[in-house]
């Protein structure tokens, strides 16, 4: 928020087809998208949408089947290009690291990470991991962010990790899809209710 404020060109893309939460942040909905952009459905200028908050956003939309193929497609790459063209900053949020390979074929179209590591939940092993896991990709880490960490101390033992722009936590890998599936369910709902108004 604060890049937006000094005037510059933000665009958030959400890049998380398992468990998309951008559009949650941002209050706008989420019933057409980057996975409806990719097969033809809707145009750029109905995939890009705005907020009030100076940012652009592209949210995911609906579920799709092969998230790996649709980050590889022409389609995806061309468009992460001309984001590059038009905005100053274009910050994608991804699935975490250690659970979902999806951040190699994202990293391909970025300059780089920003690693955040949220303090207090998973041990500092996996945060390792996850640096050895882009170190082995090739992947330029750009900076280093802890969140979570009390005002009056440090955790010393545990931590979270993030990838990309942003990660966010979870605390075991089937509760990440568990909570996808329930997310999409609500989305579902919520077009619905809409739609029938």
């Amino acid at each position: 928020m604060s890049i937006a404020m000094n005037e510059k060109k933000i665009c958030v893309v959400d890049l998380d087809f398992r468990k998309p939460r951008v559009h949650r942040t941002f209050g706008i909905e989420n019933e057409k998208g980057m996975s409806e952009y990719l097969v033809g459905k809707i145009s750029k200028e109905e995939l890009i949408k705005k907020t009030k908050y100076n940012v652009d956003v592209i949210n995911r939309g609906s579920s799709i089947a092969n998230a790996s193929m649709a980050l590889t497609c022409t389609k995806f790459v061309e468009l992460m290009k001309e984001l590059r063209e038009e905005y100053d900053f274009v910050l994608v949020d991804t699935p975490p690291v250690l659970q979902i390979s999806d951040y190699v074929n994202i990293s391909r179209v970025t300059d780089g990470v920003i690693f955040v590591v949220a303090a207090g939940y998973t041990k500092r092993d996996q945060v390792r991991d996850a640096f050895y896991e882009m170190k082995k990709n090739n992947i330029k880490i750009i900076g280093t962010v802890m969140t979570f960490v009390k005002k009056h101390g440090v955790y010393s033992k545990y931590y979270y990790n993030y990838y990309a722009k942003k990660y966010y936590s979870n605390y075991y890998y089937s509760s990440y899809y568990d909570k996808a599936d329930e997310e999409d369910k609500d989305d579902e709902n919520v077009n619905a209710e809409e739609k029938n108004d």
